[in-house]
């Protein structure tokens, strides 16, 4: 008989631990707004955890209490050893690995069940239990998801994706994780260099086939030479099959400079105060060894910012029906 009472209570103790899983499985936060569009099982669950911490402290102790009982009838038919192994068994079940399994449709419907029954209990002994919980709160740390350095971040926001219920798209996560990246990247790491550029000399003349050269390159820009060193940029933007002259004609005049030991950022405060798209990237010994632009390092943060057309911008119908978000 006290075998039988034992196996009862181990049930009990199992049921209060799915109970408190179940409860618990989402943030209330989370609940709430399931609640709001309809969801019956996160009303019910709404209802027990309007009660507040007294929940959790409720299903602990009748967890205990369960377990306790449980220990006692089976001491009473085992020996004492046998039966301490038991408990820690059922300890390690009851602690570690029941509560990091999935809600099942049985633990829906424990709920469903029990709910009633708890909020009963609860409405009479709720405000002591959570008085109780307040006071057990100022001598407890809770250290779980605890944030010391970005690598504890990203960590979060790797796991993200596999959240239950998560509603946050892929492209946000990967803007998060590439704007870690943003931050430790320098000038010289995303830079064109020079002998990735096609060089020009300003004499010379503008015609088709350097036009052609100039598109295969595939750089919207080109260095200007004059008697070897490098005196401007040319923008491919700025010529058209009826281009003709020299290229000292259509060459930017006025260049600005950024260190190619600089944050990303500084790219972005230079166009602020110049509004030039394009940067002439200079070393520690004042010499050029590349070029940036504003379009390169904004295309590091936010994706390639190209799969738009920017024609549909004149479109007033165009840019109504353009999707809201850039999508890989």
């Amino acid at each position: 008989m006290q075998l039988i009472i034992g196996i009862i209570f181990l049930i009990a103790s199992v049921i209060t631990v799915i109970l408190q899983k179940a409860y618990f499985e989402l943030p209330e936060s989370e609940v709430k707004k399931r609640k709001n569009i309809g969801d019956n099982q996160s009303r019910i669950l709404s209802q027990t955890l309007a009660y507040g911490p007294a929940i959790k402290v409720l299903l602990i102790f009748l967890a205990s209490l369960f377990s306790a009982i449980t220990f006692t009838m089976l001491t009473t038919v085992l020996p004492v050893w046998v039966s301490i192994i038991i408990l820690t068994l059922i300890i390690y079940y009851l602690s570690s690995l029941l509560p990091n399994t999935k809600v099942s449709r049985i633990d829906s419907y424990l709920v469903k069940l029990l709910s009633p029954l708890i909020n009963k209990i609860l409405s009479y002994i709720a405000p002591y239990l959570n008085m109780l919980y307040k006071h057990l709160a100022r001598h407890y740390v809770k250290n779980n998801h605890n944030i010391f350095d970005e690598q504890d971040l990203l960590h979060l926001i790797d796991k993200q994706p596999n959240v239950l219920g998560n509603r946050i798209s892929s492209e946000t996560i990967a803007f998060f994780k590439a704007s870690f990246d943003y931050q430790k990247l320098t000038v010289k790491d995303i830079m064109i260099p020079n002998n990735k550029l096609k060089a020009l000399k300003a004499s010379d003349v503008i015609g088709p086939v350097l036009i052609n050269e100039l598109h295969q390159s595939g750089h919207d820009y080109a260095l200007v030479k004059d008697k070897g060193e490098i005196i401007g940029l040319i923008a491919f933007s700025n010529l058209s099959i009826k281009s003709e002259g020299k290229v000292l004609s259509y060459m930017n005049k006025q260049v600005y400079f950024v260190n190619q030991s600089a944050v990303l950022n500084s790219v972005i405060k230079a166009f602020w105060q110049t509004k030039s798209p394009v940067f002439f990237v200079t070393n520690a010994q004042s010499k050029v060894v590349g070029i940036i632009t504003v379009e390169i390092v904004t295309n590091k943060l936010l994706g390639n910012l190209d799969k738009l057309n920017l024609d549909d911008y004149s479109n007033i119908e165009a840019v109504a029906t353009l999707p809201t978000n850039l999508k890989d």
